[in-house]
C-alpha cells in the first residue's frame, strides 16, 4: 500500500529525531555536554517533527492532550501562583506588604515550539581589535538543552503513537522501548 505525504513526511521527520537523538545520547554517554551545534541539529528535527504533526493535532485522541502535555520537567518557568502579605520593617516601624508567591512550573503544550523555534539568546563579549577591547551584545537562536529534546522528542513519539503513526521497527532500541 502507498504511503501518503503525511504519513512520508512523519516517517522521515521521526528517523531524523531519531538519528540526532542517537548521536546526543553517545556524545553525553561519552563527555560530560554535548555541542551547540549538535544539539541544534536535534531541535531543527524535533521542530520539524512537530511540524509534520502538527496538522493532526485537532484529532479527536490528542486534541486536549497536544495542548497541555508536559514537554520535560527540566525545562520550567516560573509563574506567580499566590501572594503573601509580609510584614516589612522600615524607619518608621513595620509595614504589610504584599509579595508574589512563586513557583517552577514545567512548559506543556506543543505549541511553544513554534515560539522556540524564533527564540533568540542575547550575551555580552568582549571583542579585541586595533582599537583596543570593546563589548558587544550577540544574539542567535536558543538552543535548548539536550535532556529537554530528548524529552520533547519523546513527547513528539507519543503524539505520533496516539495518532496511530508508531516510529518503525528499526526505530526500536534493543530493549524494544521506543526511541
Amino acid at each position: 500500500m502507498q504511503k501518503t505525504m503525511r504519513e512520508r513526511l512523519i516517517e522521515k521527520a521521526q528517523v531524523d529525531v531519531h538519528d540526532a537523538r542517537s548521536k546526543i545520547t553517545r556524545v553525553r554517554l561519552r563527555f560530560d555536554g554535548v555541542p551547540r551545534e549538535w544539539r541544534q541539529e536535534l531541535q531543527e528535527a524535533v521542530i520539524a517533527y512537530y511540524y509534520a504533526l502538527r496538522p493532526l493535532r485537532t484529532e479527536g485522541i490528542i486534541k486536549d492532550w497536544w495542548s497541555s502535555v508536559e514537554l520535560s520537567s527540566e525545562w520550567t518557568r516560573t509563574v506567580v501562583v499566590d501572594t503573601e502579605t509580609v510584614l516589612e520593617e522600615t524607619e518608621g516601624g513595620l509595614v504589610e506588604k504584599e509579595v508574589p508567591v512563586t513557583d517552577e512550573v514545567p512548559y506543556s503544550g506543543l505549541d511553544i515550539l513554534e515560539d522556540v523555534e524564533t527564540a533568540t539568546e542575547s550575551e555580552i563579549v568582549t571583542v579585541s581589535d586595533m582599537r583596543g577591547e570593546r563589548q558587544e551584545t550577540v544574539s542567535r537562536q536558543l538552543v535548548l538543552d539536550a535532556t529537554v529534546l530528548v524529552d520533547i522528542a519523546s513527547v513528539l513519539d507519543d503524539a505520533a503513537t496516539k495518532l496511530g503513526f508508531a516510529p518503525s521497527i528499526e526505530l526500536q532500541d534493543a530493549e524494544g522501548e521506543t526511541v
